[in-house]
């Protein structure tokens, strides 16, 4: 007897799995036994990113993007999951280029005031800043020695640092989501040489 083929398809998406053989049927010569989730009529035939699925009206052929990954203009990222799904039609194929927010750089202001105070956060920070105030306060109106008149200037400049820090912030926020587009922030011309990401660290 010819041997007779059949087509397989997944129980719960229908999608073509493979082929096989049909085993004979013992009861009737000439006709072959159909197991589940089979059929004996042959898949159409499909092209890359499609698939072949089985439904109650026989083959169709469907999108099959499964795995593959966009991005939206917003910058969240998602994966086709489902035969059938497309990308939308704003969809990118690589994550955008957001400009920084307000937030992103108040962060960028914040870990530069820390390393210009040689601080390990902004707790730290913000507490060195207070002593160096209180310290200028009481170098205040006194005859300074030569160690105490180093001691306020090199204060005084980290003050200024820190002032010049937030300038350069409040500029950066000025100028708007647009204009902010590619914008690295973490690039230290954007805040003046006295100011840089290292600073001597």
């Amino acid at each position: 007897m010819t041997p007779k083929n059949i087509w397989h398809f997944d129980p719960i998406t229908g999608e073509f799995l493979s082929q096989s053989d049909a085993e004979p049927d013992p009861m009737e010569e000439g006709r072959f036994l159909l197991p589940a989730y089979a059929t004996f009529k042959s898949p159409p035939e499909v092209a890359a990113g499609q698939v072949a699925v089985m439904s109650d009206t026989g083959w169709t052929v469907k999108s099959d993007l499964r795995g593959a990954q966009y991005w939206l203009t917003d910058g969240s990222r998602h994966t086709i999951g489902k035969i059938g799904e497309d990308k939308p039609a704003d969809a990118l194929d690589a994550a955008p280029v957001l400009p920084p927010t307000d937030a992103d750089i108040n962060a960028e202001i914040v870990r530069r005031i820390a390393l210009a105070w040689q601080a390990d956060d902004q707790i730290d920070s913000f507490a060195k800043q207070i002593n160096a105030q209180a310290k200028l306060d009481d170098l205040s109106d006194k005859a300074f020695t030569a160690a105490q008149k180093a001691k306020r200037n090199a204060l005084r400049a980290q003050r200024r640092k820190t002032q010049h820090i937030r300038k350069k912030g409040a500029a950066l926020k000025a100028l708007g989501a647009a204009k902010r587009t590619g914008l690295n922030i973490a690039d230290d011309k954007h805040w003046g040489a006295e100011t840089t990401s290292t600073n001597g660290r």
